[in-house]
């Protein structure tokens, strides 16, 4: 990997005007960049959206009123039909159940809450082991569901199942067990008659004897969006692209007198990898769930099932559940300050990414100006820009889903509990503003593979008219091999690196590139094109799933997700970056890749990180009655114990005396949780090493993304907690009665 580094950011690229030596292999750039220290450092590629696409089920003839591109009608993410060419009224595709995983018309079944208290044991007896019940295996009880009414002739994918009801999945929920599974019978067809036009995108989401409140179906009009930016502030030559669920869009365009052709062209072989539904996950594998979030009368249950999802790695979308923010269209600053209510300023200065610059020099996208000349450029051609650190004054996440964020929630919890009576501990302001940021991305914006920074989830939504919509168009990365997830994690670090850098096509090209690049010096608009090899090897490790996102849906995703993201038209998104106890051991995976990749995942570092994992651990005993997973609080015990695993030099801050009492009590809480929750032995020197909490998070037989076996804390963490700071205060005081006697002597 060659990277050339700036003095100012520690993942940048360039020192004097050479670049370093290679890390690992040669000729990588790491295009995910981002400015130092900010909260939405790597939201660049959030993602939004709201559908998916899985097994293909090829569709007879093209849609008269599109341009046909051999785009198959394809299902995913469990699973999702994608009509985007016409059939004829009696034409049947058959899919069978082991092909189509995830196929069912059952009606949903009530949402699925955590494991009652009363059927846990709390850990004054040891270990509990209660498996979730979303881990059971799917059923089929009820194939033959209603079909919704749809009007405007738009057309239905109607699901005729000759799969008669399984008697097994009659069983009264209490027969079900961890053991006693039922599965779809294999190689049963259904059969999926298409009626035209075509227009509809159906979901069908995963069925579970008890689980969450899927979404029934998705639906997606055709839709044009080419009209309003293509020769105004698109290229006129760009290409366009046909997406599986219908919508059509341009492909990143950028010409000008310095290239003879399209700059971005690297950029549109990534999207155009990206829509490929050759490239799709199969329904078995995809790691998307959409929540029909009206279907819930209570938030608790809407916000427990959306953690048990994400504590298993799934991203979870909610279409059409919140309100949307905001006009339409944005055009001036007084729309951006008070009509969307970001109280920016009228001189505010901006760092941002331009598009140009990173195809020159992947290191290097920065470009720097003032909101009101971003705004007046989004309406130029030739500039493709993208704003990832946008300060915004309105709260992103809406109630109920700001209570996914535990860390923040922690924070405001250990500010108001007087057993902590040291209360001056201080506060690094890149905690508070990772809750909350906002995105503004110009017309033909991509964004490349990364996974967000510091191994935080991320919460978002776009602004604007859900009927005229400005959408992202949001993809997940899967792995082929799920056997791969076991790899120890210096390997899985690898397969993570490459697909998250820029690649040289060859040493040949890489070579003229860096003498092009030393000639230029610092005249970045003369540094070549970098010779990247394309996304092509993407599709030997990954697969993809599209979500779709439009104003009014909201999505979450779990810490470690790969994504990328394309933005067809000018788009204003909000979100969030938050920690949640139930993703804590995706949290270590990811901040173990990106130390191990030194950042070429992902982003710089958020500073304080540390302390905010802290304040989840001191404030864990309040939470006597919360289920919580083995491996998920295992991972932030180490996270706490060890943190110079993931951050050289974080755990070598100046503390106060308050910090460091708070530091100690955290240590001490994460030793006695590891020891009496999770029974981890000490050994015969009655300590903790590193390698004893690794070995219990990583056996080789454990998926990376397995939250582990469900249990509670009851009341002896709380008791123990406060008699660690007790004894903690007890020892500084005595340390500060000497030292006050000889103040007092002088």
């Amino acid at each position: 990997m060659n990277f050339l580094h700036h003095d100012h950011d520690s993942t940048s690229f360039v020192t004097g005007d050479s670049p370093q030596p290679p890390l690992r292999k040669k000729y990588y750039y790491d295009p995910v960049r981002d400015i130092d220290d900010h909260a939405s450092e790597n939201i660049e590629s959030m993602d939004f959206g709201s559908s998916s696409i899985s097994h293909l089920v090829q569709s007879p003839k093209p849609a008269p009123s599109l341009p046909f591109q051999d785009v198959p009608v394809n299902t995913n993410g469990g699973s999702i039909l994608d009509l985007v060419s016409p059939s004829p009224v009696d034409a049947v595709t058959h899919v069978t159940l082991s092909e189509a995983f995830h196929l069912s018309t059952s009606q949903c079944t009530p949402g699925f809450s955590e494991p009652s208290t009363s059927h846990l044991e709390t850990q004054s007896d040891a270990s509990l082991l209660f498996a979730d019940p979303t881990e059971t295996a799917l059923t089929l009880s009820n194939l033959a569901g209603p079909i919704p009414s749809i009007s405007n002739d738009r057309s239905i994918a109607e699901i005729e199942s000759s799969v008669g009801p399984d008697s097994a999945a009659l069983q009264s929920h209490e027969e079900f067990s961890s053991h006693s599974t039922l599965t779809p019978t294999p190689d049963s067809p259904i059969s999926t008659r298409v009626s035209p036009p075509p227009s509809v995108s159906k979901y069908y989401p995963p069925t579970t004897p008890v689980g969450p409140h899927y979404c029934s179906e998705l639906v997606f009009e055709p839709t044009d969006f080419t009209a309003e930016v293509l020769g105004s502030q698109v290229g006129e030559h760009a290409e366009i692209q046909v997406w599986p669920n219908g919508w059509k869009t341009v492909l990143p365009e950028l010409r000008n007198e310095s290239h003879s052709g399209n700059i971005l062209e690297a950029d549109v072989k990534a999207v155009k990898w990206m829509a490929n539904p050759a490239n799709v996950a199969p329904p078995e594998h995809s790691i998307v769930r959409y929540l029909d979030a009206k279907s819930y009368s209570s938030p608790a249950s809407l916000i427990k099932d959306i953690r048990s999802l994400m504590a298993k790695s799934f991203v979870v979308v909610l279409p059409n559940s919140v309100a949307p923010v905001g006009p339409r269209r944005l055009d001036t600053l007084e729309d951006i300050t008070y009509v969307l209510g970001t109280g920016s300023s009228q001189a505010q200065a901006i760092t941002y990414h331009d598009m140009e610059l990173r195809a020159r020099d992947p290191g290097q996208p920065y470009g720097n100006g003032t909101l009101p000349t971003f705004l007046d450029d989004m309406k130029r051609p030739s500039k493709v820009h993208m704003l990832l650190d946008f300060p915004v004054a309105i709260e992103t996440i809406p109630h109920p889903f700001h209570l996914l964020n535990d860390g923040k929630i922690s924070a405001e919890q250990m500010n108001s509990d007087m057993s902590y009576r040291v209360r001056s501990k201080p506060s690094y302001l890149s905690n508070h503003l990772a809750s909350k940021w906002g995105l503004l991305h110009m017309a033909g914006t991509f964004t490349y593979p990364h996974i967000d920074t510091a191994g935080y989830a991320v919460g978002g939504q776009v602004a604007g008219d859900r009927n005229d919509p400005q959408p992202k168009i949001w993809a997940v990365l899967s792995l082929k091999d799920l056997s791969m997830a076991k790899l120890p994690m210096e390997k899985l670090a690898e397969k993570f690196q490459d697909v998250t850098c820029m690649i040289a096509s060859s040493a040949k090209e890489y070579d003229q590139w860096l003498k092009g690049f030393k000639k230029a010096k610092n005249n970045t608009k003369k540094i070549p094109l970098f010779p990247t090899q394309g996304p092509d090897t993407w599709s030997e490790v990954w697969n993809v799933e599209i979500i779709y996102l439009r104003p009014g849906d909201i999505f979450f995703q779990p810490p470690s997700i790969l994504h990328l993201v394309y933005t067809p038209a000018p788009c204003v998104a909000f979100g969030s970056h938050s920690y949640g106890y139930d993703t804590m051991h995706l949290t270590e995976t990811a901040r173990r890749i990106q130390h191990l990749s030194q950042g070429t995942v992902t982003n710089q570092e958020h500073i304080g990180t540390y302390e905010t994992l802290e304040q989840m651990l001191l404030a864990l005993h309040g939470h006597t009655e919360r289920v919580f997973y083995r491996r998920a609080i295992a991972a932030l015990c180490l996270m706490i114990l060890f943190p110079a695993r993931y951050f050289n030099g974080e755990d070598q801050e100046a503390l106060d005396d308050a910090s460091r009492i708070y530091k100690d009590v955290a240590r001490e809480v994460a030793i006695f949780v590891a020891g009496h929750y999770l029974g981890i032995s000490r050994g015969e020197k009655k300590k903790f090493t590193e390698d004893m909490l690794v070995d219990y998070l990583y056996d080789g037989n454990t998926d990376y993304t397995d939250p582990g076996a469900s249990f509670t804390l009851g009341t002896l963490l709380t008791e123990e907690s406060q008699k660690i700071f007790a004894r903690r205060e007890k020892r500084d005081q005595k340390k500060k009665e000497p030292r006050a006697r000889n103040k007092g002597k002088k």
